[in-house]
């Protein structure tokens, strides 16, 4: 806190720094890494064009605001923020199993001002009365395996674009109360998820998928479900610009003594331009202009038939723009198709590439046990998650590139 301080209070680029905030995370808690819940509406105020907020609450903390004073306090430094403010993310933690932030949050933030809304909070209390009357398009799920937060397109927003759509919807209120909601404008880009063996399609993809131009997917490659996922997310996702396919599993090795189980974690990178794979015409083979297949027909015609195999042999991947490599460093025997870009060794594994702590466990620790362990934190341990879009919204068109 003494840091982002002393940054937006700076006399040489302070003014400027809080100007340029777009995405506020804050935590509140005692701890050294977050603020007190007394100083929150001070790092609010110090946001006068925020557009989302994600607010993480420790578990020492069970109210927003203590006294009327700060109530007040807060309530002004919210209504200051109504003209920008588009997305918000709440996660409460997970050993406070009862909290009046809820009912707070619901009653300082007017949920019809705002586009998207993430609730995190494994919790039997969690439900949806909040989003009643509204236009809301809302899914809840008990045991998704999703990063929280989700990254959106809130950075990205320039803050006359934000401005004006606010106005174009006030003024549309006025005229007609009952007019048709405003175009979405904040809304999630990315998408980290895990699939289970028995879903055919990956959580949250029917509702994001029009939004979405990144999503790291990590299911059961050796499941026939797999291949249903994989076209689900074409089908969904028509503005798709990466797809990144973790692959997680156990493969036997020969030791001096005996076999031996060791875990293997491969990073498939697919970008759109390798989506379209060549193919010559059996009456044309001299022909200057292959036909261009498509990620889903390669999917059919492919898959379906062989979808017991581990795919890493499949044409799905071998589209792929490069492939990563973990937990080893840079071999030449490994025999792979080749792709458009290096490959990429990591001594590290995903959990530890991709987070911020250590990982402390050996490879034979992680052999023993489920693959989807060795990607956390990258995809989380199940949550009880709502996620909810405002409806109708204006899908963007599809990438053509």
């Amino acid at each position: 806190w003494s840091s982002f301080e002393a940054g937006v209070k700076s006399n040489l680029r302070g003014s400027t720094l809080r100007a340029a905030i777009r995405i506020l995370d804050v935590s509140l808690s005692n701890s050294n890494l977050g603020i007190p819940a007394k100083l929150f509406h001070t790092a609010l105020g110090y946001c006068p064009h925020l557009v989302e907020l994600r607010l993480r609450v420790g578990p020492e903390v069970n109210s927003l605001y203590l006294k009327s004073s700060q109530e007040t306090k807060l309530q002004e430094a919210l209504i200051a923020l109504r003209r920008t403010l588009r997305g918000l993310q709440v996660s409460i933690d997970a050993k406070r199993t009862n909290s009046r932030v809820m009912k707070q949050i619901q009653s300082l933030i007017s949920l019809d001002t705002l586009d998207f809304v993430t609730f995190d909070w494994p919790t039997d209390y969690l439900d949806l009365k909040m989003f009643e009357g509204g236009n809301w398009d809302v899914r809840r799920s008990v045991w998704a395996r999703i990063h929280w937060p989700l990254e959106t397109n809130a950075c990205d927003l320039p803050l006359s674009q934000v401005l004006a759509a606010r106005d174009s919807q006030i003024q549309a209120q006025e005229k007609k109360p009952s007019a048709s909601q405003a175009p979405l404008l904040v809304h999630p880009s990315i998408l980290r998820v895990y699939s289970y063996r028995y879903e055919d399609t990956p959580k949250l993809v029917d509702l994001l998928g029009p939004y979405l131009n990144t999503i790291l997917f990590q299911g059961e490659f050796r499941s026939v479900r797999w291949t249903k996922q994989c076209e689900s997310v074409v089908k969904y996702c028509p503005n798709l610009q990466k797809l990144l396919l973790l692959h997680c599993f156990t493969k036997g090795v020969h030791s001096t003594l005996h076999w031996e189980v060791a875990p293997v974690s491969h990073l498939y990178v697919l970008e759109h331009q390798d989506w379209h794979i060549t193919h010559t015409s059996d009456s044309n083979l001299g022909d200057t202009n292959p036909l261009p297949v498509k990620l889903d027909e390669v999917l059919l015609e492919s898959e379906l038939e062989n979808a017991e195999r581990d795919l890493s042999d499949g044409d799905l991947v071998e589209t792929a723009s490069h492939l990563v490599i973990f937990g080893e460093e840079y071999c030449e025997s490994h025999t792979r198709p080749v792709y458009r870009k290096p490959m990429v060794f990591d001594k590290r594994w995903p959990s530890e590439a991709f987070g911020a702590g250590e990982e402390t466990r050996d490879a034979k620790t992680l052999a023993k046990g489920f693959a989807h362990d060795w990607s956390a934190p990258l995809i989380p341990l199940p949550v009880n998650i709502i996620v909810a879009l405002k409806q109708p919204g204006t899908v963007p068109t599809p990438w053509d590139g």
